[in-house]
């Protein structure tokens, strides 16, 4: 959630425009006029996040994948596949991608 910061001048206040990338992690939508401007802003901004799906921790990603393959997918191939060929995918998982992980 987002937030907006009163900045105190001597010709008038301004306001900050701040919303969430990541999880406590804030960045400026914008210095705005007037505080309604502001939160409009930060609003604004967290939608086109939750749309294009940016701001997310790659570090949160890697351990749910891991655990998606391992938990999931996997299981889910041997009721479809030979096998043969569920061995060859399980060790390219292995082989290629757990490394990274």
């Amino acid at each position: 959630m987002g937030k907006v910061k009163t900045r105190k001048r001597a010709t008038g206040d301004r306001f900050t425009a701040l919303y969430e990338w990541t999880p406590g992690v804030f960045r400026s939508a914008g210095t705005f006029d007037t505080h309604k401007e502001a939160d409009n802003a930060w609003r604004a901004e967290e939608a086109l996040l939750k749309r294009h799906g940016r701001g997310v921790d790659p570090q949160q990603g890697a351990t749910k994948f891991a655990i998606f393959v391992e938990n999931e997918w996997l299981p889910s191939l041997s009721i479809r596949l030979k096998p043969g060929t569920l061995r060859d995918y399980t060790g390219r998982y292995r082989n290629h991608l757990e490394s990274w992980l």
